[in-house]
């Protein structure tokens, strides 16, 4: 057999070589299609509320069919864990829309080698925050005791993050989920605790300036709540002149997926409790007039409306430390806030015992 020359095997390793290079030029060019698609603007301007849900969903299908795409061309490409955290990422927040299980079913494979292959790496840590989203998704759509099943799981993982990564961006995020969790469980001081911990190790950050408008709102638990503003119908609100009656103070916006959620609740118990002297007093981050006098009209709700017009920065926000929506007073008779954003499954009861007082 003919042994090839040098020069024949050059040629050969100079066309590997450029092949390789090819290759790895249509790789990088599938990650910058992901990237791209990423950063693409999800909301054109001037959309209404449900344009710009149409226009969020559809850029997440954008990404997650460029992730797909990458991930299937190059299943071990330089950057295929970053796709894989997107991917995942996409594929969660899709499936929380309209209770799409078949996609959340989808989640933990795409985390799964990442968990895996480098558990402690700043990917791991993203990888094992996502997987803490899913477990918190999931309990958000599951009925009956799957929702402590999730709920457990969820605190669980957090547990295992805040072991590995006690001091990332991450985790302001975590400790601010277990808060919530440690809220739903009734357990107030260690959601206190977790919050202070986020504005004792990472100050100066809008976690930590976050958490302590959390805790000064919680902390108005047994405080009498002063508030007198002008209804938008011109009637006035002094929740002095509400005295002997059990108030519900809502803070909430048309714009709001939980508020609506929350809203069916409280309009049936306000029907019920009415005559028996229960007030409901909404205060509204609306921006858009026409929406909120709609969707009021549309749900039934019959109270009260304090709105500035001003969103995120209505003067309400400052004065009662608003961080998210919903959020609520329930006032006793002697006006004194007895419950902090209580959830809707228990305001019934919470009223019945306060109007028994």
């Amino acid at each position: 057999m003919k042994r090839p020359t040098l020069l024949a095997v050059a040629a050969l390793v100079a066309a590997g070589l450029a092949s390789s290079f090819a290759w790895a030029d249509e790789e990088q060019a599938a990650f910058d299609d992901v990237v791209i698609a990423v950063q693409t603007p999800a909301n054109p301007a001037g959309s209404t509320p449900e344009e710009g849900m149409k226009a969020a969903v559809a850029q997440l299908e954008s990404v997650r069919a460029k992730a797909d795409a990458y991930l299937k061309k190059f299943p071990a490409g330089a950057h295929h864990m970053d796709v894989r955290l997107v991917d995942a990422q996409v594929t969660l927040r899709l499936g929380g829309l309209d209770d799409k299980h078949a996609l959340l079913d989808g989640v933990a494979p795409l985390l799964k080698p990442i968990l895996d292959s480098a558990p402690r790496s700043d990917q791991g840590a993203q990888a094992l925050w996502v997987t803490i989203s899913l477990a918190a998704t999931r309990m958000n759509l599951a009925k009956g005791d799957d929702v402590a099943r999730y709920r457990n799981e969820a605190l669980n993982l957090v547990e295992v993050f805040l072991k590995d990564f006690p001091k990332t961006v991450l985790t302001p995020g975590v400790l601010d989920f277990q808060a919530m969790m440690f809220q739903q469980l009734g357990r107030d001081a260690d959601a206190k605790a977790a919050r202070e911990r986020i504005v004792k190790e990472f100050p100066g950050t809008p976690a930590a300036a976050k958490a302590d408008r959390d805790i000064r709102f919680r902390d108005l638990k047994g405080t009498v709540l002063d508030l007198s503003v002008k209804g938008l119908s011109g009637e006035e609100i002094d929740l002095k002149k509400f005295r002997g009656r059990v108030v519900f103070v809502d803070f909430w916006a048309s714009w709001c997926p939980p508020c609506k959620l929350y809203m069916p609740t409280l309009v049936e118990v306000e029907k019920k409790y009415r005559d028996q002297g229960f007030r409901v007093v909404g205060i509204s981050l609306d921006q858009d007039k026409k929406a909120l006098e709609d969707y009021a009209k549309a749900a039934g709700m019959t109270w009260p409306e304090y709105c500035d017009w001003q969103g995120w920065q209505s003067v309400m926000t400052t004065r009662y430390f608003i961080s998210g929506i919903p959020a609520s007073l329930l006032i006793d008779k002697k006006g004194v806030v007895r419950e902090v954003s209580i959830e809707a499954g228990k305001l019934e009861e919470a009223v019945k015992k306060l109007l028994a007082e």
